[in-house]
């Protein structure tokens, strides 16, 4: 982007206008990334436009906490239809994989995450409530240890030491890339439920990881 120097009030207005139509509900930082304007420039650009535009910096932001409302509330509306897919695959599927489970469950960061879904879970599902606990008990999810953050740096340049099995840090780096890849959190228990699933089969994670799918078998004809 050439320097803010050379834009003029108008132009440096008409980005404020452009966003203010956007119905992405993008922040003002990732919107106006794209544009190629980084958090420092936007800082410069909001003070000129709140100075020659009081009212379009005012329409400005107002459309930012409009749009932070509607994005809230998507993630909400998202994160619920997550509870319920995972609610309905307890019920519906003989022994749901953990890691499908992990793939699933919606993570803010916050780390009494599970206890606040499981919350939600009785208060809005009760009829679902024992199946889930249920499940989370059989899987040894449900213990505060296993909720820890884990450092996906650390751990991929470090080997970890499981029963007689040394996972090398090469290995580790698959496992976080595949937990990134498919937005499992980053926590204690989902880390070893996918590094076990690695020691059981580790083709399979590493294939995922580079988007080549399942190994393909071919049906052999045998002629008699």
């Amino acid at each position: 982007m050439p320097a803010l120097e050379t834009y003029s009030d108008e132009e440096l207005s008409y980005f404020f206008e452009e966003y203010i139509k956007d119905k992405s509900c993008k922040t003002p930082s990732e919107f106006f990334s794209e544009l190629g304007i980084d958090i420092e420039e936007l800082k410069i650009i909001r003070e000129r436009v709140f100075t020659i535009n009081p009212d379009l910096y005012r329409l400005f932001v107002n459309s930012w906490r409009e749009k932070n409302i509607d994005r809230k509330n998507r993630v909400e509306r998202k994160n619920k239809q997550r509870v319920s897919k995972i609610l309905n695959l307890i019920e519906n599927v003989e022994d749901l994989d953990v890691l499908e489970f992990w793939k699933l469950i919606p993570y803010d960061g916050d780390d009494n995450f599970l206890y606040n879904i499981i919350d939600y879970v009785k208060k809005n599902h009760i009829e679902k409530y024992y199946d889930f606990i249920g499940y989370l008990a059989r899987k040894r999810i449900l213990y505060d240890e296993g909720l820890l953050r884990i450092n996906p740096d650390e751990i991929k340049s470090n080997s970890t030491l499981t029963g007689d099995e040394t996972v090398s840090a090469t290995s580790n780096k698959f496992i976080i890339n595949y937990m990134e890849k498919h937005n499992i959190p980053m926590i204690r228990r989902a880390y070893y439920d996918v590094l076990e699933s690695y020691i059981k089969d580790r083709d399979k994670i590493i294939r995922d990881v580079y988007g080549m799918g399942p190994v393909k078998t071919k049906k052999i004809k045998i002629s008699n």
